[in-house]
């Protein structure tokens, strides 16, 4: 929470664990736990750093898998919140994304490599299910995944984030708001007081939901769109830029405009298209 320590800690669900001295961006579930159980300590997350109780190495490195656009955001904030090293794993780019250096693909046997040399990781990936995918593999490896909250972003002590989460710069997660994992609240966006929103779902930048919102797992609530309070929107759904939802909307539906109507069906899906991009895009 906006980067400082003390603050009251945010709820946690069963199956979960808090490190004590944390560090900048753990989440607090052990590895190899379920992930729906997981949940996240926002004072951690915002910044202390410190050593895990069932290591010997020092948890500052952090790897992202994924290094497009969401990737770098992540790398950005994760060296805001004072990670000592930040490095990105992709099966397809072949250069150094910026100042932080590519260490290769992120295969099975790469990730575990990895995690023995000290490494925690972070899904940095835009697309819904290539998030979905990269945190299953860790999950199966028994590896978990960080959580990240811009030292600019306020996630409230009484809010539920599980492992996997970005909050970006200017995001708000409010009091009782319950974020599954691999969720993205980007940059301005703000998610209110009672809401609750699925597995990898992505909040895009200035998007406002409403006090009560549910939003389903992979759902896409696009730039600037608003939600109208305690309305529930189904899983898989895409929620056009600049939209007002004032209705519920069934798994699958595609709705733009003011207020929010259905759209034609098209090719692209809602994680940019039905290709569903990987590893080394946004």
């Amino acid at each position: 929470m906006s980067g400082r320590t003390g603050h009251r800690s945010a709820r946690r669900m069963r199956g979960s664990r808090r490190a004590p001295n944390s560090p900048p961006g753990l989440a607090v579930a052990s590895r190899g736990a379920a992930p729906h159980l997981s949940r996240v300590d926002c004072a951690a997350a915002g910044g202390r750093r410190g050593k895990s109780p069932t290591r010997a190495w020092p948890m500052s490195r952090l790897l992202i898998i994924g290094a497009g656009g969401h990737g770098r955001v992540a790398a950005d904030c994760a060296e805001l919140l004072g990670w000592e090293e930040i490095a990105f794993l992709d099966d397809r780019v072949t250069e150094a994304p910026g100042p932080w250096p590519l260490l290769g693909p992120a295969q099975a046997e790469d990730l575990e490599r990895h995690a023995g040399e000290g490494g925690h990781f972070f899904p940095g990936i835009g697309s819904n299910t290539a998030r979905e995918a990269a945190m299953s593999l860790l999950n199966r490896l028994g590896l978990g995944s960080e959580t990240l909250i811009h030292p600019h972003a306020h996630a409230s002590g009484h809010a539920g984030l599980s492992a996997g989460c970005l909050i970006a710069m200017g995001a708000m997660v409010g009091v009782m708001a319950e974020l599954r994992e691999g969720v993205i609240v980007n940059t301005g966006a703000s998610v209110d007081h009672d809401c609750r929103v699925g597995a990898f779902a992505h909040i895009s930048p200035g998007a406002r939901l409403a006090g009560g919102v549910r939003v389903g797992a992979r759902s896409w609530i696009g730039i600037g769109a608003v939600v109208r309070e305690g309305v529930t929107i189904g899983a898989d759904v895409m929620v056009g830029a600049g939209a007002a939802v004032i209705a519920d909307l069934p798994d699958g539906a595609r709705v733009g405009g003011v207020p929010a109507r259905p759209l034609p069906l098209r090719a692209e899906s809602v994680d940019q298209g039905a290709r569903q991009p990987m590893l080394g895009e946004d």
